[in-house]
């Protein structure tokens, strides 16, 4: 009986809570019956061991206790599953601010956010385009606080960069020479949600990033 025992575990730990309880189940029936038959025909003057009859009654009881715990913990990873899918799908039509460096230059417009950690620095912000060729140097605000930079797809050579995705840096340095860390923020619509995988993403434009790496969001106004 200790086998069958065994055998119950290990149905336990490889298939599906369902199709767990339902092998249990069966076990556990034929259990009864080797008990109740053993019971029957045990030896008057040799009767059964009562500490291996209870061990064996206390292995399927808490056999039981797990697979029921596995199945309450698959139904809440069901339920989180399910709030995170709704709440994803909120976003859809929203503007987000999300933590990055490659916008999409549309109509002439591209924007990034930046952050400058103090006042007292200078240095360029540089716009490359998808094979990292540097199309655009230019010159804003870096007092401490965050800043917003807009980029009207003009290049440096004097012609106007085409749709598509840009990359910025914001190269700054103190009075020493040092660099200084600048975090950036890229702006855009969500315009789907991506369930392939195990959570929930948002797609922006040509991207699609995790719901925690949103910083901001903007309802748009209805027309």
């Amino acid at each position: 009986m200790t086998d069958l025992i065994l055998d119950a575990s290990a149905s336990a730990t490889g298939s599906t809570s369902t199709s767990t309880q339902s092998s249990f189940q069966e076990n556990y029936d034929t259990f009864l019956q080797l008990l109740t038959t053993q019971l029957q025909n045990q030896n008057p003057t040799d009767p059964m061991d009562t500490n291996e009859f209870t061990q064996q009654v206390v292995s399927y009881s808490a056999l039981e206790q797990q697979i029921n715990t596995n199945t309450q913990l698959e139904q809440l990873i069901a339920l989180t599953q399910s709030f995170a899918s709704g709440n994803a799908i909120a976003y859809v039509g929203d503007i987000v601010s999300y933590e990055g460096a490659r916008a999409q230059l549309e109509n002439g417009r591209a924007e990034w956010d930046y952050e400058v950690s103090r006042s007292g620095v200078e240095g360029t912000i540089e716009v490359r385009d998808a094979a990292g060729q540097l199309v655009k140097t230019d010159v804003a605000e870096f007092s401490a606080g965050d800043h917003t930079y807009v980029w009207d797809g003009r290049m440096d050579n004097g012609g106007t960069a085409p749709n598509g995705a840009y990359t910025i840096s914001v190269v700054v340095r103190d009075s020493d020479g040092a660099a200084i860390s600048v975090n950036t923020a890229v702006t855009g619509r969500v315009d789907a949600v991506d369930f392939s995988g195990d959570l929930p993403r948002l797609v922006v434009g040509e991207r699609t990033i995790n719901i925690s790496d949103v910083l901001r969001v903007e309802a748009v106004p209805a027309t």
